[in-house]
């Protein structure tokens, strides 16, 4: 069939949390079954086929937490002898 391991997971998961929700809903309404089938299983499938910069979406997220809210760090200029030439024409530091 062609998929992954990973899709395979995920796939069977949506399936195990969706078709019960669906069954349950069903006896109210059936708008609400599917609305609620769909808004139980839309993250689930995201999550199981999004990659962005060849990471998984729950690898990238952990790498965007830690780098953006957890370990926020501000960058500082440094001067050194490899880039002393490039501030002085850019205006960053007054030449000699």
């Amino acid at each position: 069939m062609g998929l992954t391991k990973r899709q395979l997971i995920g796939f069977g998961l949506t399936g195990i949390v969706v078709i019960p929700s669906f069954l349950l809903l069903k006896g109210i309404d059936i708008n609400l079954a599917m609305y609620g089938a769909f808004f139980l299983g839309a993250p689930i499938i995201f999550a199981t086929i999004y990659t962005k910069d060849k990471l998984h979406i729950e690898k990238w997220f952990k790498n965007w937490l830690e780098t953006n809210i957890l370990f926020k760090e501000k960058r500082r200029y440094r001067l050194t002898k490899e880039n002393r030439e490039i501030a002085i024409q850019r205006g960053l530091i007054k030449g000699d």
